[in-house]
């Protein structure tokens, strides 16, 4: 049973209004203010930051640097904030739309590998979800490091993607189908 079978109001609802609470919570969070998350030229400037990404060297910083980092925050980070940037936003505002994004595709991730892979009610399904985004690592990057929550938050995803080509019943299309999500899901 996936989140669509369900009756929208019962299981369904209380798994929306999980999510909605999640949101909620992060955006109460010092409202107004930009937290000191990940790259700060990213979130005041991120289309400058994603251009310099695609060069080695950096001429910006002070006598210049070799980059290290800045391929990494070209998607799904630096898309966040550039559309974001692009839309008007606020900076706190696009920041705090990225922690968003990051909590809900972590929580609808493991809520939908408990209920396929675990069999599990919807209910339990809803706390094994919260609890896999209140693990300590996770909970310790997000407001400062947020890029490096998403390999969690994706992860459910990705072995629900890679199970689709697991098993002898697989055949042609869904097989690839598997391939490919798994692909974007490790690239990303």
């Amino acid at each position: 049973m996936t989140l669509h079978d369900q009756p929208l109001n019962g299981a369904r609802s209380r798994v929306l209004a999980v999510a909605t609470i999640l949101v909620a919570i992060v955006w109460s969070i010092a409202p107004g203010q930009i937290q000191p998350d990940t790259k700060f030229n990213l979130v005041e400037s991120p289309w400058q930051y994603l251009a310099r990404s695609f060069s080695s060297w950096n001429s910006q910083a002070g006598l210049g640097e070799l980059q290290n980092q800045a391929y990494g925050y070209l998607f799904p980070m630096g898309l966040v904030f550039g559309i974001g940037d692009s839309l008007g936003l606020p900076d706190w505002a696009t920041q705090r739309l990225w922690w968003s994004l990051l909590l809900l595709i972590g929580f609808f991730g493991a809520y939908v590998f408990a209920v396929r892979l675990g069999r599990m009610s919807s209910d339990i399904a809803v706390v094994v979800a919260l609890v896999y985004l209140i693990s300590p690592r996770l909970l310790s990057v997000l407001a400062q490091i947020s890029v490096e929550a998403w390999p969690a938050a994706v992860a459910p995803w990705l072995i629900l993607a890679a199970g689709r080509m697991v098993g002898a019943d697989r055949r042609g299309a869904e097989v690839l189908r598997g391939a490919a999500w798994t692909s974007l899901l490790v690239i990303s």
